[in-house]
């Protein structure tokens, strides 16, 4: 995992996925634009005290202390066109909610949700496996339930 040490445990969080591993030079591109991003990202004109990492050369996390100032819809929108611009410039989604990245073999691996299911049948994985939890919700959950097991996951009551 990448440092996350710039996420407070309170600090409201969104995880986006990405379709695809990244690699080191974009996960770099990324980081750069990203910063930028959270630097001027502003709730009805007032700074955000935002930060963004990127995780497995996965997924981009963007947090807020939202004891400092919370985000609003329009700042969450404009979140949101943010990464859509990061989709067109890196040739990735990073809104597939069906997108399943575990690890395997000590290797972040990251599959459709049909082809995990294919895995499960084929008893590949299990459900043992590690997924990332992509739902967490803050900084604590990040640290502390971001890698759980399939049974522990939303998958759990899919795969049987």
């Amino acid at each position: 995992m990448s440092n996350t040490a710039t996420i407070k445990e309170t600090s409201r969080i969104w995880v986006f996925t990405s379709g695809r591993l990244l690699s080191d030079q974009e996960v770099e591109k990324i980081r750069l634009l990203a910063r930028d991003f959270c630097l001027k990202w502003t709730a009805h004109k007032v700074a955000l005290q935002a930060s963004a990492e990127i995780i497995s050369n996965t997924f981009l996390v963007i947090s807020v202390d939202e004891e400092a100032h919370g985000a609003s819809g329009c700042s969450i929108d404009a979140m949101h066109q943010f990464i859509r611009h990061l989709e067109k410039e890196f040739n990735t989604s990073f809104f597939d909610r069906l997108r399943v990245v575990c690890s395997l073999k000590g290797n972040t691996e990251n599959y459709s949700l049909k082809e995990f299911e294919e895995l499960f049948t084929q008893g590949i994985v299990n459900q043992d496996t590690l997924v990332y939890n992509t739902l967490v919700n803050n900084g604590r959950d990040l640290a502390d339930n971001f890698l759980i097991p399939v049974r522990d996951s939303w998958l759990a009551n899919r795969l049987k």
